[in-house]
């Protein structure tokens, strides 16, 4: 999955969109983690279908994840994983290259058998990547990552033993989104745009 979010958090991301689609993934009553939680945004959408948890290395966003959605379970390690692990495991993040093989590798352990691993990440072969262009690619190279492509996403996730089941997305994951227009005022539209539900 793709989606829009700012500087690697999910501050503006569609949340909305993000739990449409998990939903659909699993029934009602499955176990479901978010990584890297923050204060619970995603997690408080999925309440009402998923067995929440959520897990953050910060101890500031634990502590807001479980003000903010009180049945979630939030965990202070990850090595506190149930043993028969989670149905879906989600990590909406921005990495490539440099930390992608990392970050499976951490989270596979939370993987129940059958479960899914749900990455939220640029897709840097839409369309919208295109219309980006080289400057927004080189802003990533220029903080040490190297966006993956769908294919060499499934590549990666082969050598763990796992399968890719589906890409969806545009590209559109951060601004500049389009040549010309002030990036400020991308911004502010795309926010707007994500407030309407």
């Amino acid at each position: 999955m793709a989606g829009s979010t700012t500087g690697g958090t999910a501050d503006h991301a569609p949340l909305w969109w993000y739990a449409a689609a998990l939903r659909r993934l699993r029934p009602r009553g499955s176990r479901l983690v978010q990584v890297e939680c923050g204060g619970g945004d995603l997690l408080r959408l999925l309440a009402d279908h998923f067995e929440v948890y959520g897990f953050d290395a910060r101890p500031r966003e634990r502590s807001r994840c479980r003000m903010n959605v009180p049945s979630a379970v939030v965990l202070e390690e990850w090595d506190e994983l149930p043993e028969d692990g989670f149905d879906v495991v989600v990590s909406i993040g921005a990495f490539g290259l440099r930390g992608a093989r990392a970050q499976v590798r951490g989270l596979l352990p939370g993987v129940a058998r059958g479960g899914l691993l749900v990455l939220v990440v640029p897709n840097p072969a839409g369309w919208a990547a295109r219309l980006k262009g080289d400057a927004w690619r080189r802003r990533w190279q220029a903080g040490g990552e190297a966006l993956l492509s769908p294919g060499e996403w499934k590549t990666l996730l082969r050598a763990f033993g796992m399968e890719l089941m589906a890409t969806l997305g545009d590209g559109l994951w951060d601004p500049p989104y389009v040549g010309l227009l002030p990036e400020a005022a991308q911004r502010q539209a795309g926010a707007a745009a994500l407030a309407l539900r």
